[in-house]
């Protein structure tokens, strides 16, 4: 039986239980990080912005894979 970590709302996927509320704080944290560490050698917003970019977007897509895989179907 599989177990369901997320349910799918409208366009996005929230935490059903512990593990995915644990997956989710993780990629969260992920991203304040890198966002810390970006800003800190970043001259201006928009440079910061540009930089934290990549970064961000991998980091929802690796969620929404993991959502998806582990979502009710």
């Amino acid at each position: 039986m599989k177990q369901v970590h997320f349910k799918k709302r409208d366009w996005f996927y929230l935490p059903a239980s512990l593990p995915g509320f644990v997956i989710a704080l993780i990629l969260f944290v992920h991203t304040l990080w890198v966002a810390k560490v970006i800003d800190a050698t970043s001259h201006s917003v928009s440079d910061t912005l540009y930089s934290l970019f990549p970064f961000a977007c991998c980091t929802f897509l690796v969620y929404e894979w993991l959502a998806k895989k582990m979502a009710k179907q």
